[in-house]
This record gives structure tokens, sequence and C-alpha cells, in this order.
């Protein structure tokens, strides 16, 4: 069985990340560019973090990637990301 790998944009918000959590179980998501280049990957437990910090969950998704654009980038597509993870 293969599920689609979820994935989020930078300015989502961490409220929409949580619900997309819970509605989909799933503990983890990739963030995605406009060009569908992966920059990072949400957690539930970057989310602990926010709500540990009482940071708001109307925030967007951006403000928990640290660098976005150098420490964060990758250098794949969302396409081929998703072709690797369903071969694991």
């Amino acid at each position: 069985m293969t599920k689609d790998v979820v994935s989020f944009k930078p300015d989502d918000s961490l409220a929409t990340v949580a619900k997309t959590f819970i509605d989909e179980n799933i503990g983890a998501g990739l963030v995605v560019d406009e060009n569908n280049r992966v920059v990072g990957i949400i957690s539930e437990s970057d989310l602990m973090d926010v709500l540990e910090y009482h940071e708001d969950l109307g925030s967007e998704l951006l403000s928990l990637v640290p660098g976005y654009g150098d420490r964060w980038s990758f250098q794949r597509s969302f396409e081929e990301v998703d072709e690797w993870l369903h071969r694991v």
C-alpha cells in the first residue's frame, strides 16, 4: 500500500499543518517551494516545540525553517523524493 506524500508550502500556517497531521494520521511532511523542490521537513516534534514556547499557531511554516534557502535547501524535486520514498 502506498500513500501520497503530504507536502506543505512555506507560507502554510502551523495550524494548517497540525490539522493535516491529524486528518491524514501522519507525523511529518515535506516543505516544498513553488517549484516543488524540498526546502525542509516539518514534524510533530516541531509543532510540539511551537506549543512549548507558546508561539502562534497562525504563524507561517517558514518561521520554523531556520536558514530557509540555504541550510534546508535540497537539490531534489518533490517528484524525485516521492519516488525515492516509495522505493524504501
